[in-house]
């Protein structure tokens, strides 16, 4: 692995990732050895802090001394970074993004602001799966998914394309729930801040490695966890455990398979397949790397590490989902092929 890390690196030439040409329009950073993680969302979220960690440590397997600066492009739920990587940001890897774990979902349902085709992103990795949880504030008469269907739950979500606002509406069509999805909040911060002042009962798309310090500390009772992984939460139902039929439960589990994409490295499609490859040896030599997982030991952060490669099959599996079960899908998210958003 070693070898097959060097002669990759070695392939690409000492300009590697970031020829001077195009760059300094991206970034007012010195141009050699530096590249740009995009965040989707605004500072101090779970993708930001999943960001900075890799942007720390990732750059040391890269040629020379990299520098990786994260950056955040905020809009409609990470929609318009994934757009833009597809489309217009430099395709030399230089650039990175890293945005809604849903958005394959989204395009598979036909949303129609999406000008991307997931599977042709060049996927370079994941950090962690994602160990999402549904909480609410102690003084809320919620104590179960079930108590959402007697009355209208106000719940905030990081923006109307989010995996949590994606989520909440299957889940009210599929299992008759009423929860009203507040948007227009930038991020996993903005949200915590209103169910702490009380403008929302409660938020979906915590991250229980992350937030659950805040829900501990503030008292809030985890309805049920979205993962499809057990996160060490006894006690607590995963979201499929709802389900009172096999349709219900194929749909739910289609609905929460973004937890498996997690927080993931995306690199724009038309990479050279030799920079493809020296990000994933990269990406995965981070993963392994003494000083990464002594930070993560000392952050209490999850990490569960999937390769580029693997995580590229696991995209592409789900775009070509059988038109059946993409009808369904459709009809449980509410949305119709072509229809205004």
């Amino acid at each position: 692995m070693k070898q097959m890390f060097i002669a990759a690196l070695a392939a690409l030439g000492t300009n590697l990732l970031f020829p001077s040409t195009g760059f300094a329009q991206a970034t007012s950073a010195p141009a050699e050895k530096a590249m740009i993680l995009y965040v989707g969302y605004a500072p101090g979220g779970g993708y930001d802090g999943y960001a900075r960690l890799i942007a720390r440590h990732m750059g040391r397997h890269l040629p020379g001394a990299t520098h990786i600066i994260v950056q955040h492009r905020p809009g409609a739920g990470s929609v318009a970074l994934a757009n833009d990587l597809f489309n217009t940001l430099p395709r030399d890897g230089s650039v990175l993004g890293m945005f809604s774990n849903s958005l394959h979902l989204w395009e598979v349902l036909g949303q129609e602001n999406i000008r991307f085709q997931s599977a042709k992103f060049n996927w370079i990795g994941r950090v962690t799966d994602a160990d999402d949880v549904m909480a609410v504030r102690p003084d809320s008469n919620l104590n179960t998914i079930n108590d959402a269907k007697a009355r209208e739950v106000a719940i905030g979500v990081p923006g109307a394309t989010s995996s949590p606002a994606l989520t909440l509406t299957a889940i009210n069509r599929i299992l008759g729930t009423r929860f009203k999805l507040i948007t227009g909040y930038t991020g996993s911060a903005e949200t915590r801040l209103a169910v702490e002042r009380g403008e929302v009962e409660g938020t979906q798309g915590l991250l229980w490695s992350v937030d659950g310090g805040w829900i501990k500390h503030n008292g809030l009772k985890v309805l049920y966890r979205v993962s499809t992984s057990p996160i060490g939460l006894d006690g607590v139902p995963a979201l499929e455990d709802f389900a009172t039929s096999d349709e219900q439960r194929t749909l739910l589990r289609f609905f929460t398979s973004f937890t498996d994409v997690g927080r993931a490295l995306t690199g724009p499609p038309g990479i050279p397949p030799d920079r493809v490859a020296a990000l994933r040896l990269a990406f995965s030599a981070t993963m392994t790397d003494a000083g990464f997982l002594a930070e993560v030991e000392k952050s209490g952060l999850r990490v569960a590490p999937m390769d580029g490669q693997k995580l590229q099959e696991l995209i592409a599996a789900t775009s070509t989902m059988s038109d059946d079960l993409r009808r369904k899908a459709r009809d449980a998210s509410g949305m119709t092929l072509g229809a205004a958003k």
